[in-house]
């Protein structure tokens, strides 16, 4: 699958941005659907790097498939050890709310298919320059409800 088709197949879907710590566009979440089991499917679309140089959590264990695309990924081992993995379309991440990581880099507009399991913690964990932990809220389960199709969010912003 290429950015293009990607691209028409998310056009109708609720849109969330998620911005880096510089406000510039970070990340694009859409809502694809939520299952019989419960579990959201979305699609990110990568727009630029993280350059949060905050480490963080997730407060949801999820599955990631890289549909196009690469990204490099920097995590914390248990033991506090900083591993680098690059993972490229066809690979799949297993994401579990104890894993501590940041995306270093990223092949502009690489898409990701994501299944997030229900059970939600209410935190993000995130890590400063000092090495203390910090909690921010998550979003709600139904976030989608009130978010607009990427067309509509962007010309609210004047993008």
């Amino acid at each position: 699958m290429n950015h293009e088709t990607l691209m028409k197949l998310t056009e109708h879907l609720p849109m969330k941005i998620i911005f880096r710590g510089d406000g510039q566009i970070y990340l694009e979440r859409y809502y694809v659907n939520t299952d019989v089991m419960g579990c959201q499917h979305w699609l990110h679309r990568f727009v630029n790097a993280d350059m949060d140089e905050r480490p963080h959590s997730h407060p949801w264990e999820a599955i990631s498939h890289i549909l196009y695309g690469w990204y490099r990924e920097l995590y914390l081992t248990p033991s506090g050890t900083e591993m680098e993995v690059v993972r490229r379309t066809g690979s799949i991440n297993k994401i579990i709310p104890e894993t501590i990581h940041r995306i270093s880099d990223v092949m502009q507009n690489t898409w990701t298919y994501f299944v997030v399991q229900p059970e939600r913690l209410d935190k993000w964990s995130f890590i400063d320059k000092e090495g203390n932990l910090q909690m921010e809220d998550s979003s709600k389960p139904d976030w989608f409800l009130k978010h607009k199709t990427r067309a509509e969010t962007y010309k609210e912003m004047g993008i």
